[in-house]
């Protein structure tokens, strides 16, 4: 999910999110494993959010994206793979963006070109997320996008509204 005014497979150098390398050297692209993921991490993130707007809803384009081919991506999402590392869920959920961003600093820069990190929401344990670094946006293909205010007036956000206890706001 990203803002309708930016293209899907945009990033920031130097942004403020988890993964961005504080040097300005490699953007992130963020993206979750479902509609409910892309949600909890980007719109009710904030601890007690209980409501969207319809103004932020309309601002928003939900776009499905596949791989030309598969990526490396280093798991934080499992406990033997964060043993190998000397880590722990810390990367995945803690809240010490120095912390996450030196790691990303070191997987940017390992020889094995690492395409990004597969990591679990901090708002939804079993959902799975990826950042990918921005080297892999020519193996990205979009396969479909749609409004988010348009897939909510289908329906598509009943069970994430009703799962979440969310209100629409117009």
């Amino acid at each position: 999910m990203h803002k309708t005014k930016r293209e899907a497979f945009a990033y920031r150098l130097g942004g403020d999110s988890r993964y961005d390398d504080p040097n300005k050297n490699f953007g992130c692209i963020y993206a979750g494993g479902s509609v409910e993921t892309a949600l909890t991490e980007t719109a009710i993130w904030e601890t007690g959010k209980c409501a969207l707007s319809q103004g932020w809803l309309q601002s928003r384009t939900l776009s499905i994206f596949s791989t030309q081919r598969p990526l490396n991506l280093v798991d934080l999402t499992q406990g033997p793979s964060l043993y190998k590392l000397g880590a722990d869920a810390e990367l995945s959920v803690g809240r010490d963006r120095v912390l996450t961003r030196t790691w990303s600093e070191a997987f940017h820069a390992h020889p094995c070109r690492i395409d990004g990190l597969a990591y679990v929401a901090r708002h939804g344990p079993r959902q799975d997320c990826c950042a990918t670094f921005d080297r892999v946006i020519a193996n990205l293909e979009i396969e479909n996008q749609f409004g988010l205010w348009e897939y909510h007036l289908g329906g598509g956000l009943d069970e994430f509204i009703e799962k979440y206890g969310i209100q629409i706001l117009s």
